[in-house]
């Protein structure tokens, strides 16, 4: 039998050893910053390396919409998924598209990159906008018709938020009056959601955890967690940008430089081959047809089904295991040896 990855040839990353972490931990203030690999700031090579989702291609439908001035478009999607889950690279895509295609303005609001110190939310917006801090200044949010006033007159307007909850975990060890700034962050979300409900060409997308339990177990982070998660909730649309079943592709994507299509059509003698393998060796996973099985295979190509379901499914529970990032990371290393 033909070795089993024999059609499937890999980028060039991969056949030189490029397979650390930071390959696949890209940042979404540093895309913004124009900071970083190539292969996230060119958006050619962004996308000849990215699985366009069914989930993403509703959330770009949604977004694009929704600067156009659709009133049926949703102004507030909210991207949740578990740890390494995609929310990410959904919102890098965003800012490519709104860049490169929709020519609209973007704020980027990344979570891990703003000083919790000296920078707030809504300040950063103002400064991203109007070029300097003047009237959202202040530790204290303003209210929403002093940010809905900034909004407006740069519509149309794409704002990505990322990480929020990392910021607001940070920003509980400072006090502000009676409260912390933690406090007052979660709360400005209903300010930003009710100024930009009252524009026609502004859009929210913002990535929450699936969980408070990315953050540990204290229970003040959980609390902030929920009270954050049912803020967004009264406006938001929850999209997960990836499912199980598109796991696969994703990584054949990132991974290989053929095309998934041709990656089949050149297999199919050895898919038949193995498949008949194992069904003449009693190999079948309990419960499934042989029929079921080759397209199992066909999906998960030029890896085992097994493989994918175990790395993805099972490992994906192991808590601080970066789940769409640490399977890359881990099949390049075995596609590169």
């Amino acid at each position: 039998m033909k070795p089993f990855h024999h059609y499937a040839t890999p980028h060039d990353d991969i056949l030189n050893g490029k397979t650390s972490m930071a390959a696949y931990a890209a940042k979404l203030g540093d895309v913004h910053k124009k900071i970083g690999s190539e292969e996230y700031l060119d958006p050619t090579k962004f996308f000849q390396k990215t699985f366009l989702t069914s989930s993403f291609e509703k959330i770009e439908n949604d977004v694009e919409g929704r600067l156009k001035g659709d009133a049926n478009s949703d102004y507030f999607l909210n991207i949740k998924t578990p740890f390494g889950g995609g929310k990410t690279h959904t919102l890098i895509a965003l800012l490519h598209r709104a860049q490169t295609k929709w020519n609209t303005k973007v704020v980027v609001l990344d979570g891990r990159e703003l000083d919790v110190n000296t920078q707030t939310f809504w300040g950063e917006i103002e400064r991203q906008l109007e070029g300097k801090i003047d009237k959202l200044d202040g530790p204290v949010p303003h209210g929403s018709d002093a940010l809905k006033k900034i909004l407006e007159k740069h519509e149309p307007l794409l704002i990505l938020i990322d990480e929020a909850m990392h910021f607001v975990d940070v920003a509980k060890a400072i006090k502000i009056e009676q409260q912390t700034k933690a406090e007052l962050t979660v709360n400005w979300f209903t300010d930003l959601s009710t100024a930009v409900s009252g524009l026609k060409k502004t859009c929210v997308v913002f990535s929450l955890p699936a969980s408070a339990n990315e953050y540990g177990n204290d229970e003040s982070s959980i609390q902030l967690y929920g009270r954050l998660k049912k803020i967004t909730g009264r406006v938001e649309k929850n999209i997960s940008p990836i499912t199980d079943e598109e796991i696969p592709n994703v990584v054949r994507r990132r991974l290989f430089n053929s095309k998934p299509d041709d990656i089949k059509d050149k297999a199919e003698e050895i898919i038949t081959n193995f498949v008949d393998y194992v069904e003449t060796e009693n190999l079948l996973p309990e419960g499934t047809t042989s029929t079921q099985y080759r397209k199992d295979v066909e999906n998960s190509y030029p890896f085992l089904p097994h493989v994918m379901k175990t790395l993805y499914t099972n490992w994906g529970s192991i808590h601080d295991f970066q789940r769409t990032r640490g399977v890359l990371r881990l099949l390049s290393v075995v596609v590169q040896d």
